[in-house]
Parts: C-alpha cells; structure tokens; sequence
C-alpha cells in the first residue's frame, strides 16, 4: 500500500490539536467543557480531510478537539467534542498511523429535546483501552440513575476497531 507523504503530514498535524492523556479519563458534559475551552479550533481543512468522512456536513455543527490517547501499535484515537442543534456528543475516533479513519463511536452525549427533557451519557476510559458508558434519559445526576440497561463496555480493539457489548444501548 502506497503511503501519501502529503495526508500523513496533514494527520501528524490533526493530532497536535488532541492533547495526549494517560487513562483513566471520565469524560462527561463538564470536563469537555473544561478541557475544550483550552484547545484550539481546528482549521477546516484538517476537519474536512479527517472528520467530515465519518459525519455528515451541517452548517450548524461545530467540531472541538478534546484528547487523544497514548498511540497503541498502529493505530491513534482522539476524541473529538460534536456541537450540534440541542445536540452535544462526544466521539472517539480511531485511525491507522497513516491517518485513514479505522472505526468511532459516541461515547458521551447531553441532548435536549424541543420540550426540554435532556438525556446524557458519560464515560470512563481505562488503563486497558475499554470504554465504559451510563445513558440516562433523566436531567438528574447520572450517577442517580445506574442500571444495567443504561450502560454499554466498550473495547479498543489492538486492530483499532471498537467492540460494543454487555448492555449495549444503541443511541448514538
């Protein structure tokens, strides 16, 4: 397979946008916040390349670059903060060192709807690459509403596909 020198720069070049952090990260609607509001934007360019092959283009959708994780063989994963209509989801992405998109998934979320209820998801990435989500469709504290229907594990695989299972909750 014939590597393009020009996409590799451009990926190495995303990556500087996601600030590498060890495991266990909680990612919730609050320290996106935080961690979001130190990161830069990132150019168009890079999100048309990279981002937007995974995502459908909406002028209202706004991307931010939250992390990314330490690189495992051959493959990186970020996390990137989508900013839509009543809509704030957080996904993971993972890519092959050469900057083509492997597989994402939402693994937090805090959505409104046009009457007002909110739902929310969080997560909790550990030290073995598994991601573990809670959904509530409850504005009260997620930790308030724990049940084993509501959570999903996920898996970074060492291929850089991401398994779902146990409980899992398709609401992405």
């Amino acid at each position: 397979m014939s590597i393009d020198p020009k996409r590799k720069e451009a990926f190495r070049l995303l990556l500087e946008y996601f600030p590498q952090v060890q495991p266990p990260i909680s990612i919730t609607s609050s320290s996106i916040t935080e961690i979001s509001g130190v990161n830069k934007a990132l150019p168009y360019e890079l999100l048309f390349e990279f981002v937007l092959n995974f995502r459908e283009e909406n002028e209202y959708r706004e991307w931010i670059p939250v992390l990314s994780l330490p690189p495992d063989g051959d493959h990186y994963a970020i996390v990137l903060w989508e900013l839509d209509v009543l809509t704030y989801t957080c996904v993971l992405a993972t890519y092959h060192k050469h900057g083509t998109l492997i597989d994402h998934v939402a693994i937090a979320k805090l959505q409104a709807d046009a009457v007002g209820d909110v739902s929310m998801q969080a997560a909790v990435i550990d030290e073995d690459s598994l991601i573990y989500t809670v959904h509530s469709d409850r504005a009260e504290d997620i930790s308030e509403a724990i049940d084993e229907k509501s959570t999903t594990i996920m898996e970074i695989l060492p291929n850089g596909k991401i398994l779902k299972s146990l409980g899992q909750n398709d609401k992405e």
